[in-house]
C-alpha cells in the first residue's frame, strides 16, 4: 500500500487513481458521482474502472493519506473498500441530502500539483454573490481581473450581459485558491452587470463567441474555483 508524507515522494499512480485526484482537485466531489457516465458527467474520457476496482482505488488512495472521505464535513473511517462499495452505488445525490463525499487532502494536492502541473498565475476564481448580478473575482495577478473583464464584455453580446462594471482590483491575503491550498495573498475585484436581451444567430454574437474561446484559451477558469 502507497503512502506518502510530502511532494518530495513523487508516486507513480495507475489510471484510476490519477483519474481520482484529477476529478476531486477542483472541488469535493459526491462518492456516488464518481460512479456514474464519467464521460457525459466530467466531460472526460472514462476512469474504466468497475465499481469494485473504483472502491479499492479510493482506499488505497484513503489508506496513503491522498484523499479523504467525508459525510456532512465530518471525516469517515473506512474498513475497507466494501464500505466505499456502498457509497459508490447509493443514489445520486440531492442538493438538500448530506452524502459521503471525496477531496483531496493537502498531501494528496501536492501529489496532484507534481503531475497535473496546473498554472496557478494564469487561474481566475469567480464567486456569485446575492444579491444576482454580482460575483467575485480573484487572480494572483492583478491584470488577469482586466482581462477576465474584458472576455465578459467580449462576451456579451451572447451571454445577454449589459453595464458590466468592475471595481478596481484590490489585495487580498491569505487567499484559498482552493479548498485544499492557500496563497499568501491575491487581487480581488467585485464585478456587477446587467441582464439584457441576447443577439443569438447574429454575425455579432458569433464574432464575440470567437473572441471568447481565443482569450479563454489563455485563462484557467474552474467552476466556481478553476
Amino acid at each position: 500500500m502507497m503512502t506518502v508524507e510530502s511532494v518530495d515522494q513523487p508516486l507513480r499512480f495507475s489510471r484510476g487513481e490519477y483519474w481520482v485526484l484529477s476529478a476531486v482537485a477542483p472541488q469535493v466531489m459526491p462518492v456516488s458521482c464518481l460512479g456514474v457516465d464519467e464521460e457525459a458527467h466530467f466531460n472526460t474520457e472514462s476512469h474504466g474502472l468497475t465499481v469494485l476496482e473504483l472502491a479499492d482505488t479510493l482506499f488505497s488512495l484513503e489508506r496513503a493519506g491522498l484523499v479523504y472521505l467525508a459525510l456532512a464535513g465530518a471525516r469517515i473511517d473506512i474498513d475497507g473498500p466494501e464500505a466505499i462499495v456502498k457509497m459508490i452505488t447509493g443514489p445520486y445525490p440531492k442538493l438538500t441530502d448530506p452524502s459521503p463525499s471525496c477531496g483531496l487532502t493537502p498531501v494528496g494536492g501536492n501529489q496532484w500539483e507534481a503531475f497535473a502541473k496546473p498554472r496557478w498565475d494564469r487561474y481566475v476564481a469567480r464567486e456569485m454573490e446575492d444579491p444576482p448580478g454580482v460575483f467575485v473575482i480573484r487572480s494572483l495577478k492583478r491584470r488577469l481581473l482586466y482581462y477576465y473583464c474584458r472576455l465578459l464584455e467580449t462576451a456579451a453580446p451572447c451571454r445577454r450581459l449589459t453595464n458590466i462594471d468592475m471595481a478596481e482590483p484590490i489585495r487580498c491575503g491569505p487567499w484559498p485558491v482552493t479548498y485544499w491550498k492557500e496563497f499568501p495573498e491575491g487581487f480581488e475585484s467585485t464585478v456587477r452587470f446587467d441582464r439584457g436581451k441576447g443577439m443569438e444567430g447574429s454575425d455579432a454574437a458569433e464574432r464575440a463567441n470567437d473572441e471568447l474561446m481565443r482569450i479563454n484559451k489563455d485563462l484557467v477558469i474552474w467552476p466556481n474555483l478553476w
